[in-house]
C-alpha cells in the first residue's frame, strides 16, 4: 500500500501560519490608533483655617472700667489679628467664640437692660467681625434668659449650645449647630459646628434658669448632634466648647448635676469631632491632640486668638479629609486697634 507523505499536510499549515499575522498586521495598521489611558486625577488640597475667641467678658475696647486705664487687650485690639488671617485665607476662614460674652465688666452691666432700640455693643462687635457662630456660656444666664433672648436677636450669627434643653422635655433650648459652607481648592466644603454650655448654671444661676431649662451632660447631647452634621454632609466638625479639659468645681455626684469640663471625653469618646475650641477656664492652650482630635484655646478678656489650621484634601469620591491640622496662639500689637470697630463702640464706652 501506499499512503501520501504526512509532510504534504504539515507542510500547508507553514503557509496558514504565516498568512494570519501578515493579516493582522494589516488590520491593526488600518485601525485607528487606541486613546491613551486616563491619568488618575489628583486629590484636590487646601486650608481651612478656624481663629476662636472665648470669655471676652464685655472686654471690647481696650480699656479697665475700673482702674481707668487703657489696656494691652480688648476684641479692638484682636480685630487686627482677625482682618490679617481672613486676608490671608480668603473664604475659608471660619470665626467663632466659645463663650461668656454678656457679663463681665460695667460695660456688660450697663447694657443688662437694654431699652427699645438699643443694640449691644457686643453684639455690634461681633457682627461687624462677621463671626460665624458662638457657645452659649454659663455667664450668659447672669442677667437673666430674656436678656440672654434679647441679645442673641441681635447676632446676625446663630448662638449654639447642644446640652440646653427646655426644662422636662426633649426638646433643645436653643440651636444646637450650625453648618456653613466655604470653599477651598476652588471646592465647597461644609463645616459643621456645634456648642456647649457647662451644666453647672444649674448651681450658679439657678434662680434664673430653674423650671425652665435643663443642662445635661456635654458628651451624651453632642454625640448624637456631630453625628446629624455628619449625615447632613459636614466635612468638617468643630466644637465651641464653654468647657475646660475636665473636672469639675463642684461636688457631681452631691449636686447629681453632669461634669463642668469635658473636652478631653469628647474628644475621646465623640466619634467625627476634628476641632475642639475651649473655654471657660481663662487658661491658654496652643496645640494639643486627643484621640485625633486638635484643642486649643485663646486666653480671656480677648488677651489672644486661637487659630486652627486644617490641610484638607477630596479625593476623586468627593470626600474630604483631614490630612494635617495644627494649632496657634496669636497675640495682638498693644499698639494697634481697629479704628473701625472703635469708632463703632465708642458712644457706648462714653
Amino acid at each position: 500500500m501506499y499512503s501520501k507523505p504526512m509532510t504534504t499536510r504539515r507542510e500547508g499549515k507553514p503557509a496558514v501560519r504565516l498568512l494570519i499575522p501578515a493579516l493582522l498586521f494589516v488590520l491593526g495598521a488600518c485601525a485607528p490608533a487606541a486613546a491613551p489611558a486616563a491619568a488618575p486625577s489628583e486629590p484636590v488640597r487646601g486650608t481651612l483655617v478656624i481663629a476662636g475667641t472665648t470669655d471676652v467678658h464685655g472686654w471690647l475696647l481696650p480699656y479697665d472700667y475700673y482702674r481707668g486705664v487703657e489696656t494691652d487687650n480688648g476684641l479692638t485690639r484682636v480685630a487686627p489679628l482677625i482682618d490679617s488671617v481672613r486676608a490671608a485665607h480668603p473664604g475659608r476662614m471660619v470665626l467663632i467664640d466659645s463663650g461668656d460674652l454678656l457679663q463681665g465688666n460695667p460695660l456688660d452691666f450697663v447694657f443688662s437692660k437694654l431699652g427699645a432700640g438699643d443694640r449691644h455693643p457686643v453684639a455690634l462687635a461681633m457682627n461687624a467681625l462677621r463671626y460665624d457662630a458662638a457657645a452659649i456660656g454659663n455667664h450668659e444666664f447672669n442677667y437673666g434668659i430674656d436678656h440672654l433672648n434679647a441679645v442673641a436677636k441681635q447676632m446676625e450669627f446663630p448662638m449654639l449650645s447642644a446640652n440646653i434643653y427646655r426644662a422636662g422635655s426633649t426638646e433643645r433650648a436653643y440651636q444646637p449647630y450650625a453648618i456653613i459652607e466655604r470653599t477651598v481648592g476652588g471646592r465647597q466644603l461644609r463645616v459643621g459646628i456645634t456648642a456647649v454650655t457647662p451644666p453647672g448654671v444649674l448651681l450658679w444661676d439657678a434662680d434664673a434658669v430653674r423650671g425652665k431649662l435643663d443642662f445635661r451632660d456635654i458628651v451624651q447631647s453632642v454625640r448624637p448632634v456631630v453625628a446629624e452634621m455628619k449625615a447632613r454632609g459636614a466635612d468638617v466638625v468643630v466644637v465651641a466648647a464653654h468647657s475646660g479639659l475636665e473636672g469639675s468645681s463642684y461636688d457631681t455626684v452631691a449636686t447629681r448635676v453632669p461634669v463642668e469640663n469635658a473636652a478631653a471625653a469628647m474628644a475621646r469618646e465623640v466619634p467625627g469631632l476634628d476641632v475642639i475650641f475651649m473655654g471657660h477656664t481663662h487658661r491658654e492652650l496652643a496645640d494639643t491632640t486627643i484621640s485625633g482630635v486638635l484643642l486649643l484655646q485663646a486666653r480671656n478678656w480677648a488677651t489672644s486668638l486661637a487659630v486652627a489650621e486644617l490641610q484638607l484634601a477630596q479625593g476623586a469620591d468627593g470626600r474630604w479629609s483631614v490630612i494635617r491640622k495644627r494649632g496657634m496662639i496669636r497675640r495682638p500689637d498693644p499698639k494697634r486697634s481697629s479704628p473701625e470697630l472703635t469708632r463703632l463702640l465708642t458712644p457706648a464706652h462714653e
